[in-house]
C-alpha cells in the first residue's frame, strides 16, 4: 500500500467522523494524529510545505488532511463538555424530638397495635367459622351415607324377595308343567 492510499484512507475515516457515520470521536483522539502529521510534512503559512521532496499530489492530499482534521478538532473542542464532580444530596441535621411528637409516636404506635389485634382476630375468627362449617359438611356427609346405605339395604332386601319369590314362581310352574305331562 502506497503512502497516497493511506492518505486516502485516513480522509476517507476522517470524512465518515465529521459526518457522525463513523466512530465517535474525541479531541483527545483527534490531537495526536494531527501533530503526527504535522510533524511528517509541515506546512507553511501559504500551504506550500517545507520539504519539496513529495509530489504536488502528496502535498495536496497532506493538506487536505490536515484541514479536515483541524475541522474535526474545532468541532469536538466546542462540543466537549468538561467532567463534574459527583454531587451528593446534603443530609439534615439531627434534631431532638419535641415532647409532643413523642406523645403522638405513642398513639400511633397504640392505633398500629390495636389494628394489627383487630386483624389477627378476624383472622382467628375466618379460622374458627371455616372450621365450625367443616365440621357440620363432614356430618351432613355422615348423614347422607347412613340414609343412603339403609336405602341401599331396602333396595337390595326388596331385590332379594323378589328373585325368592320368582324362584318359587319358576318351580310351582315347573312342577304343574311335570304334572300336566304325567297325565
Amino acid at each position: 500500500m502506497c503512502i497516497r492510499d493511506r492518505y486516502q484512507s485516513l480522509m476517507a475515516l476522517v470524512d465518515m467522523i465529521s459526518k457522525g457515520v463513523g466512530p465517535s470521536v474525541t479531541y483527545t483522539v483527534v490531537d495526536p494524529i494531527l501533530k503526527v502529521l504535522e510533524e511528517v510534512l509541515p506546512s507553511t503559512p501559504n500551504g506550500a510545505t517545507s520539504r519539496n521532496n513529495y509530489s504536488a499530489s502528496l502535498n495536496k492530499y497532506h493538506n487536505d488532511l490536515l484541514e479536515k482534521l483541524e475541522e474535526v478538532a474545532t468541532k469536538c473542542k466546542d462540543n466537549r463538555t468538561p467532567l463534574a464532580m459527583r454531587t451528593f444530596r446534603t443530609r439534615p441535621l439531627r434534631q431532638f424530638e419535641p415532647l409532643l411528637v413523642a406523645q403522638e409516636n405513642e398513639e400511633m404506635h397504640e392505633r398500629k397495635m390495636m389494628k394489627r389485634m383487630h386483624r389477627d382476630e378476624r383472622k382467628h375468627l375466618v379460622r374458627n367459622v371455616q372450621a365450625e362449617a367443616s365440621v357440620d359438611r363432614r356430618a351432613r356427609e355422615k348423614e347422607h351415607d347412613a340414609i343412603d346405605k339403609r336405602r341401599e339395604g331396602k333396595y337390595n332386601e326388596l331385590i332379594t324377595d323378589l328373585q325368592k319369590q320368582q324362584h318359587i314362581m319358576k318351580t310351582v310352574d315347573s312342577l304343574m308343567v311335570k304334572a300336566r305331562s304325567k297325565k
